[in-house]
């Protein structure tokens, strides 16, 4: 499961949102969906990039931890405050209907 898809799932799951799908994921940011946010909350969307073309997503537990997939383990909960995950935090959303 890619980490886009996981991140349906548990809209889906625990909060009865459904997401568009990759091919969608900027246009329904930019289309007001998703707005962003200084402080997350639990359910946030976090956005990483590594480079112009790698782009990541995990979804905000609380504290310093996140829910991400990560090829090849699977889904995990990691800390994003890890200097190598902090250095690429671009923005933080949340779904205007939560």
């Amino acid at each position: 499961m890619d980490c886009w898809a996981l991140c349906r799932e548990v809209y889906n799951w625990q909060y009865d949102i459904e997401i568009g799908d990759i091919r969608e994921q900027k246009q329904v940011i930019q289309t007001g969906m998703w707005f962003d946010v200084d402080a997350p909350i639990e359910g946030d969307v976090m956005l990483f990039k590594s480079s112009p073309v790698n782009r990541h997503v995990a979804i905000y537990l609380n504290g310093d931890y996140m829910l991400h997939s990560a090829n090849p383990i699977g889904v995990v909960i990691e800390k994003w405050t890890r200097p190598n995950w902090k250095s690429q935090l671009r923005q933080i959303y949340r779904h205007n209907s939560r």
